[in-house]
């Protein structure tokens, strides 16, 4: 079985999963960490160096990459990565896709300054902005987010709720 999970950052695609892969007794992997160990570089850092462009080319590496090594894993996807080439097609066709729907609001809430300072595409963003930064850069990915199999929508998910949804899905 291979779980990606997607949504927005922040969303709690890594918090869940890993919470998600303990309960299946999956491998959990974290689509970001996998590009900081291939690069050496964290993320802010990689945007900074090489640009938007160059990360995302490795993004689609990585997630490839993974794929074919593993044989089951819940993964914890990039926000933005369902978003470039065909990697929502591509993570249709080799694994079950879930988007974790979290309203901007409430992971505006959740982020911390620092947490703001980690994700390049938000670290210029004051805090008190970054709901409605969230808002905006939802409406451009829920076209590519609502490709997901399968839709988790709420404020609160736990992982009882991705358990149930894959229980009742005959996934």
């Amino acid at each position: 079985m291979k779980i990606f999970l997607i949504g927005m950052p922040g969303s709690g695609k890594s918090s869940l999963g890993k919470q998600l892969a303990e309960s299946l007794e999956l491998p959990f992997i974290d689509l970001d960490d996998i590009i900081i160990k291939n690069e050496e570089l964290n993320i802010p850092e990689i945007f900074s160096k090489f640009g938007e462009d160059y990360f995302r080319i490795k993004e689609r590496k990585a997630l490839h990459g993974v794929n074919q090594i593993f044989q089951e894993f819940v993964m914890a996807t990039g926000g933005g990565a369902p978003c470039f080439f065909d990697n929502m097609a591509y993570i249709n066709e080799n694994g079950i896709s879930i988007f974790i729907d979290v309203a901007p609001h409430i992971i505006a809430k959740r982020m911390t300054a620092s947490e703001i300072e980690e994700r390049p595409l938000f670290s210029n963003v004051k805090h008190h902005e970054l709901a409605e930064e969230l808002d905006n850069k939802l409406k451009v990915r829920r076209a590519y987010y609502e490709q997901a199999q399968h839709t988790l929508q709420g404020n609160n998910i736990e992982v009882d709720d991705l358990l149930n949804l894959i229980k009742n899905s005959d996934i």
